[in-house]
């Protein structure tokens, strides 16, 4: 097996990249969208909308809701009891993740602003794009993959939410929910 050395391309192949004609795009950036995409060259750079944080008490206020409401209407809820444990067991994990989510979204928008004006035709060989938009990117979507505690916790806040509005309408005719 034979180890050679290929000296890097990136920096000579970014300065010839710049000196191309601009693409034309349209963009929104601020604290709580990230979206920058263009017609001429039929691309969506980036589309990124900020994900909110749950409070650990708005969660336990929508079970402890569902539970008068079960009650109320003789329904039984499976898993309640499970999901409550999961949510004390996970929520400083889910913190944490969060905290990590919203500084790099912050850094990845504040990234896009200074970099939104220099992309141009051929943005394959664009060493910031490549390198530092698309990789923050990337990562930020991963931490929204369905198998992190993010979407996880997210998915059930928004499942309770859906199951309390379906049980307090008058047409109630649910005798068993299973939320976890």
């Amino acid at each position: 097996m034979t180890n050679f050395y290929r000296k890097s391309e990136l920096y000579d192949n970014h300065k010839a990249h710049m000196e191309n004609e601009k693409i034309e795009v349209e963009y929104t950036i601020n604290k709580d969208i990230i979206k920058v995409t263009s017609e001429s060259a039929c691309t969506g750079f980036v589309n990124l909308r900020r994900t909110y944080h749950i409070e650990q008490e708005e969660i336990f206020n929508l079970i402890k809701e569902m539970k008068r409401e079960a009650k109320k209407h003789g329904t039984k809820l499976k898993g309640i009891n499970k999901l409550t444990e999961y949510v004390k067991e996970h929520y400083s994990s889910y913190n944490s993740e969060f905290m990590k989510y919203d500084k790099k979204f912050d850094i990845l928008a504040l990234l896009w602003e200074q970099n939104v004006d220099n992309i141009k035709m051929g943005h394959r060989n664009n060493a910031i794009y490549n390198e530092v938009l698309f990789k923050y990117q990337t990562e930020l979507s991963n931490m929204l993959n369905r198998n992190c505690i993010i979407p996880i916790i997210h998915s059930y806040y928004y499942n309770l939410k859906n199951y309390l509005k379906e049980m307090q309408k008058e047409e109630n005719k649910y005798t068993l929910i299973t939320v976890a």
